[in-house]
């Protein structure tokens, strides 16, 4: 044994008291509560709720209190937020919390706004839903039957070709910017109006624009994708030939293709009542909210707790109103602070 260190005390650490205490008699439940609250006065953030996640195959069965991550179970979908991005930022304040009535530790009260109601979205998606496979042997343009079934099969194009989301990029529309009332006083930064084209590809790769180990480029591998998707492996004529047949090309298209895939899988592409679109989890269905609750870094999807106590569709949504935790969501406009820029956020969301 190696001699004492002079100077160094002799006395045994077994008497030292341990810095966490096992408490069985606390269910799984009770301490996964536990650490939600925890972790939401440490930081003064909401970002734990990012870890929210509930079964993408079911709109009803939503596990209670609803904004508790479970850490037993887990969704093959990447979480948002801080924990994967650096560029999310809807609500970068710090959170404000209101204590429950008669201190009811499942209730969490938190400040946001609504933005708007879910009235459509996809089916379930999964990630080979976006592959673009094609033989190898054939130039095939949109006049072939193989590049016609991908305008159905392929999510990207067929909502855009269902949505009608097409023909208003023809007549020149642009996606919507938070409208004034809702950004704030006159002093607030307005974002500039997005290309309804770009806005619709960047939503279902969640914003990423550049990849530093994948190299992945949003103009480049969002256009290469898009071009194989509707003009197959003949390309879009309107581009150099050099372009087309490029060796680059196949990189570009694949690598838009595994993003979409990764953070796709088991999510819902959807579109709300003010003309906004994103992506988000598997467990949304039409009438619920988009909302942006402050001291968090992405949106998310919640739901009236009580739906059957009025018509959803119909009136302002009462104070008092609480509402159920679906899970984070992706909102191209939504995603830099836009909702809550210049504005005080005085509603409170009462989650359950």
């Amino acid at each position: 044994m190696a001699q004492q260190r002079q100077g160094s005390s002799t006395k045994s650490t077994s008497s030292q008291q341990p810095l966490m205490k096992a408490d069985y008699s606390k269910t799984t439940e009770e301490i996964y509560l536990g650490l939600a609250r925890d972790h939401i006065e440490r930081t003064g953030t909401l970002e734990i709720l990012n870890a929210v996640q509930h079964d993408p195959k079911s709109t009803s069965n939503l596990v209670r209190p609803s904004w508790v991550p479970r850490w037993d179970y887990f969704v093959d979908t990447p979480v948002l937020g801080l924990y994967t991005s650096d560029h999310f930022a809807s609500a970068n304040r710090s959170a404000i919390i209101t204590a429950p009535l008669n201190d009811d530790p499942n209730t969490l009260i938190v400040r946001g706004t609504l933005i708007s109601r879910i009235v459509s979205h996809t089916k379930l998606l999964t990630s080979s839903d976006f592959d673009l496979s094609l033989p190898s042997t054939d130039t095939l343009g949109p006049e072939s039957s193989l590049i016609q079934d991908l305008w159905t099969s392929n999510p990207v194009a067929s909502t855009w070709l269902a949505s009608g989301l097409a023909h208003r990029y023809e007549e020149g529309h642009e996606y919507p910017q938070i409208p004034a009332p809702l950004a704030g006083s006159s002093f607030a930064v307005i974002s500039k109006a997005s290309r309804l084209d770009d806005a619709y590809l960047r939503s279902w790769v969640f914003g990423k624009a550049m990849g530093e180990v994948d190299s992945f480029d949003f103009k480049a591998d969002s256009g290469a994708y898009w071009d194989r998707l509707f003009w197959g492996t003949l390309g879009n004529p309107k581009r150099p030939v050099e372009n087309r047949t490029s060796s680059n090309e196949e990189v570009r298209w694949k690598r838009y293709r595994d993003c979409a895939a990764e953070v796709c899988n088991q999510r819902k592409f959807f579109f709300t009542r003010k003309g906004f679109f994103g992506a988000g989890p598997g467990a949304l269905k039409e009438n619920d909210w988009v909302a942006v609750l402050l001291g968090s870094d992405a949106p998310f999807v919640i739901r009236e707790a009580d739906p059957d106590a009025r018509d959803p569709t119909v009136g302002e949504v009462p104070q008092d109103t609480k509402f159920h935790l679906v899970g984070e969501c992706y909102l191209d406009g939504l995603m830099q602070g836009q909702a809550v820029r210049g504005k005080e956020i005085k509603r409170n969301i009462i989650l359950v």
